[in-house]
């Protein structure tokens, strides 16, 4: 009765040219270089258990990533895992329709541990939750997110120099008008 949805995805990629910085310069400047590839599989189920409950899940898995290619001024080492790759990440999604005004849901965001090209250096993996609520009067709708709920510290990208913190908890209250 179209209440289910799936998706089923083996995937095989290769990037050529890629931009990596030249080290071998005292003004950073970047280069085309190099070739790496990645395989792995996706799954995404989505569906409604009954009426007024909807979910939705994803993973990837990405066991196969490489430097296949590298130029002597590229950052990133022939034969190592490129950076950033995580070998595994996801999400669960819930809402639930409490009444034919308000609706509730919550969400779960992980990701497996990522290193940068080069270093030793690990973030660790995470993962995070979200809840939202929506209020809707038809022609005006209100709707209220919390993103990582618990404000958990986590690095979203982790560079040899640097680290990208992933963003802390973020209240957002849109009101909307339909005409």
């Amino acid at each position: 009765d179209g209440r289910l949805s799936t998706r089923l995805a083996a995937f095989y990629s290769e990037k050529y040219n890629e931009r990596n910085r030249d080290t071998d310069t005292a003004v950073v400047q970047y280069l085309l270089s190099g070739k790496r590839h990645a395989a792995g599989l996706e799954v995404d189920v989505a569906g409604r258990i009954g009426a007024a409950w909807e979910i939705f899940a994803s993973y990837a898995w990405i066991p196969v990533a490489k430097v296949d290619e590298a130029t002597s001024a590229a950052t990133e080492v022939e034969g190592s895992r490129p950076g950033l790759t995580p070998r595994q990440t996801g999400s669960l999604w819930t809402t639930y329709r409490v009444t034919p005004k308000l609706r509730l849901g919550a969400g779960l965001t992980a990701s497996g541990q990522q290193s940068p090209v080069g270093s030793t250096a690990v973030a660790p993996g995470y993962v995070i939750g979200d809840v939202m609520a929506e209020y809707d009067l038809g022609e005006v709708f209100f709707k209220l997110n919390v993103t990582n709920v618990g404000d958990k510290l986590y690095g979203a990208s982790l560079y040899r120099g640097h680290v990208v913190l992933g963003a802390p908890r973020t209240t957002q209250l849109t009101v909307g008008a339909r005409f």
